[in-house]
């Protein structure tokens, strides 16, 4: 419940008042929604405010959700929705929902040019609170502020001051987990012909800025033909696809060469990135990033499973030497051949996980499913890495509970949210998982033994308040899985501020 308004729009709330006290909303028909005549008088009415000056915002969407609308019928005997359409504000900003029964409500708006906005929203992707009324309870001080979007502009050139044509650029939003940043939420955008890129609709915020490199090589059957000038190991058993200008070359030598990941400024990972800070409606102009080709390297060897199936394992190639800051993007992909041998071209100096994962079914159920995992660290100096052994094994599971402290979804509705475990700053697995009601069960697939830490998706307009296993609340605090499986872990989720 609002219990002030800000001074400067005390009398403009005079005036949603009035609003409040006009004709109620009326469907096709004239049955008053929700009820029958005379019954159904309530009233939500308020402002659309910009959160940064406190004017109203003009031309925004102002949807009404939760309430119990009953289905009612036409002068023609045809059934309609009883629930009031969303509204549009003038220039005053203004919005009011009349002839509603009582219930439990809540206010979103949008707006081009801003992020979804809602009641009780007091920071950008915050929390949304509800209003409560009597059926003939009428509330004209509702306040749904909106924060404009951000933008961050540059341009990305080579190593000879050539703009880079066709780079995808990535602003990565850095949020706080366990004391240390991770990613958050992401915008890209594509350089054009002169090598430039703009990023909109970005939350205010701290972001890291960079050229996400990604080779991948697989088995000519899995490729299905080799492009002229695909890159081919030496034994004809893998190629690298040319990638466009950001590939993979050879000198007249034959050694590779290769551009690297690189963010703003210079730096190889994010977690060595220097930030870029962007307000609300800021347009940050001048994050330049200059790539440079580099000496490359091939890694390769065999991978060993536990049933066999040897061809069609994915590996991945990720950045470690980070500071333990942030996850980083894959740097390379590969598929193994029938023999379960792998190559991967094109790979920078530094120090790398290799990681592979395989979820196979002996059913339909879900409970049918093992998952089998590897991970292998290792350094790339000035020389090719090979004759690797990778052996997976079955993995372990974490599993529990969700459960609300607040407002239950509304029958037929479901929150959408998900469950994660991270080590070494990468996310290992999530489920996902949907409450339709106070308590959900949830469960990861198979994870090696380590030292995690848990990664929680709330559902929008809900917050994480607690994960609990064994009395310890480990939404911050590492833990260990050794040689069973992690069980009875509680997630609490909220919605209230």
């Amino acid at each position: 419940m609002v219990s002030w308004i800000p001074t400067g729009l005390a009398l403009a709330a005079l005036g949603v008042g009035a609003l409040v006290a006009q004709t109620p909303q009326q469907p096709p028909g004239g049955t008053t929604p929700g009820t029958t005549p005379g019954q159904a008088s309530g009233a939500i009415a308020g402002r659309v405010i910009d959160a940064s000056t406190g004017q109203p915002v003009a031309g925004a969407i102002v949807a009404l959700g939760g309430g119990s609308f009953a289905p009612v019928r036409t002068s023609e005997g045809i059934p309609v929705s009883s629930r009031p359409p969303n509204l549009i504000t003038g220039g005053d900003g203004q919005f009011a929902f009349r002839g509603l029964p009582g219930g439990t409500f809540t206010i979103a708006a949008a707006r081009s040019g801003y992020l979804p906005g809602a009641y009780g929203r007091l920071r950008p992707g915050g929390c949304q609170q509800s209003i409560t009324i009597d059926q003939a309870e009428q509330r004209a001080d509702v306040l749904v502020r909106m924060f404009r979007v951000a933008t961050i502009t540059g341009t990305v050139a080579d190593d000879l001051g050539e703009p880079v044509v066709g780079a995808s650029v990535v602003a990565s939003r850095r949020v706080r987990s366990g004391g240390r940043p991770v990613p958050g939420s992401q915008g890209s955008a594509t350089t054009d012909d002169r090598g430039m890129y703009r990023i909109g609709g970005l939350l205010p915020g701290e972001y890291t800025v960079g050229v996400r490199i990604l080779q991948v090589s697989v088995p000519p059957t899995v490729a299905g033909m080799t492009p002229a000038g695909t890159i081919v190991s030496r034994d004809h058993r893998f190629v690298l696809g040319t990638g466009g200008a950001l590939g993979a070359v050879q000198d007249g030598t034959g050694r590779l060469h290769a551009y690297a990941t690189t963010y703003y400024q210079s730096a190889r990972t994010s977690g060595q990135a220097t930030p870029v800070t962007v307000q609300s409606g800021e347009a940050r102009t001048g994050v330049d990033i200059t790539l440079h080709l580099l000496p490359a390297f091939t890694v390769a060897g065999r991978v060993v499973t536990p049933d066999g199936q040897l061809a069609g394992q994915q590996m991945r190639l990720t950045p470690t030497d980070t500071g333990g800051q942030t996850p980083e993007a894959n740097n390379a992909l590969v598929a193994t051949d029938a023999e379960g041998s792998f190559v991967f071209f094109g790979v920078p100096s530094g120090r790398y996980l290799l990681e592979t994962s395989r979820t196979t079914r002996s059913g339909p159920a879900p409970a049918s499913e093992t998952t089998t995992w590897a991970l292998v660290p290792l350094t790339v100096g000035a020389s090719d890495v090979t004759g690797l052994t990778v052996v997976t094994q079955p993995g372990l599971i974490v599993s529990g509970r969700v459960e609300l402290e607040g407002n239950a979804p509304a029958s037929g509705s479901r929150l959408l949210g998900a469950f994660g475990v991270e080590a070494d700053g990468l996310t290992r697995m999530m489920a996902n998982f949907s409450v339709m009601g106070p308590i959900t069960p949830f469960a990861t697939r198979g994870l090696p033994p380590g030292r995690y830490r848990t990664h929680t998706v709330a559902p929008a307009g809900w917050a994480v308040k607690s994960v609990m296993a064994g009395g310890i609340d480990i939404a911050d605090t590492p833990f260990e899985l050794e040689s069973r499986d992690l069980t009875d872990v509680v997630i609490t989720l909220t919605d209230r501020p």
